[in-house]
């Protein structure tokens, strides 16, 4: 099957020695395709209706023997394997970090709607370290990154933009990058000089951005 490239890049730092635990699994397109290829997966999600359409496709490919489905609330009474991997795709910041809160896991994937600098902060805080990390676009830009644990401090940047996306620099991080910069110069211009620590706090983020390029 052909995954969005957002589910493909998922997809590619999924581990196949690892149970795959996919919560917020949407319509099942990643555990079909992880599953095809040789990883045992559950997926998990809090509404029925949602799971329709998983155990939809699901049958389709006939993999309903192959594949756990589960309705439930997150990471709730599920029995976490120092062998699983979480992934956790397609959700906002708070909601990953509720779902994983005083959970024992010791690797996962996430990809979050929103606030990738809370989410970073947060984990790291938590005791992991990001051993893997991509941005992709697809109509819009996607940060999915890959932890386990482990203590490493993080500077501003690294927690702004990413260790290893710094490191990288893929076109789509450039790009990204680039269109940040420019709206940044654009609100610097529009924001009135009365509001000097607003725009003084938008011309601080610019440097930080122009200084990566350096």
């Amino acid at each position: 099957m052909r995954l969005s490239k957002r589910l493909k890049t998922i997809a590619d730092m999924a581990d196949e020695n690892y149970r795959v635990i996919d919560v917020g699994c949407d319509h099942a397109f990643l555990d079909i395709y992880l599953t095809m290829n040789g990883v045992e997966c559950i997926a998990i999600d809090n509404k029925e209706s949602v799971l329709k359409y998983s155990r939809k496709n699901i049958d389709e490919y006939g993999l309903s023997d192959k594949i756990k489905l589960l309705h439930n609330d997150g990471l709730e009474n599920i029995n976490i394997n120092s062998n699983d991997l979480i992934i956790l795709a397609g959700l906002g910041t708070n909601t990953i970090l509720n779902v994983i809160k005083n959970k024992d896991i010791n690797q996962m994937i996430v990809q979050s709607n929103d606030d990738v600098y809370n989410l970073r902060l947060n984990l790291s805080n938590q005791g992991y370290k990001i051993i893997d990390e991509k941005i992709v676009y697809e109509k819009k830009y996607y940060v999915i990154m890959k932890w386990a644990r482990g203590k490493v401090k993080y500077s501003q940047t690294q927690l702004k933009y990413g260790p290893l996306l710094l490191k990288e620099k893929s076109k789509d991080f450039v790009n990204y990058l680039e269109g940040r910069n420019q709206y940044l110069e654009e609100l610097l211009n529009i924001i009135p000089n009365k509001f000097f620590m607003k725009k003084l706090n938008v011309l601080i983020e610019i440097h930080r951005i122009k200084a990566i390029f350096k």
